[in-house]
């Protein structure tokens, strides 16, 4: 069951609507967590699961971030650590290549050094 939050203790849920007036904060019983949801909003009302489990600052400064006007910057963001991301793994397999490749020529010469040690020994 959900209940709609109107006051609390950090007084977040007027602070909710002094950024938007279409904001509200709902309180979700079964999960025992907070949302906030948006009455204009396309498609559902819901705008932003709370990973906190009380309301404080720290949901306002998430509001900010994740409105719909920084979208842009929040794109470019996941873009820019995606890059990151992908360069990091891709320097991270030619670091394995590359030990996996030193391995086996040290195999091999070792293998070849302890085999034509034995042939000699074996034929002279």
């Amino acid at each position: 069951m959900k209940k709609k939050v109107k006051n609390d203790l950090y007084h977040i849920s007027i602070r909710v609507r002094h950024i938007d007036p279409s904001y509200f904060v709902v309180y979700d019983t079964r999960r025992k967590t907070y949302e906030i949801h948006h009455s204009k909003q396309r498609g559902g009302s819901l705008a932003l699961h709370i990973p906190y489990h009380m309301l404080d600052s720290r949901t306002i400064k998430l509001l900010y971030k994740t409105r719909s006007r920084n979208a842009e910057k929040i794109f470019k963001s996941i873009e820019k650590n995606n890059s990151m991301r992908d360069r990091f793994h891709d320097n991270e397999l030619h670091d394995l290549i590359d030990y996996r490749a030193r391995e086996v020529v040290e195999y091999e010469s070792n293998t070849t050094k302890t085999a034509s040690r034995y042939y000699d020994c074996v034929w002279y």
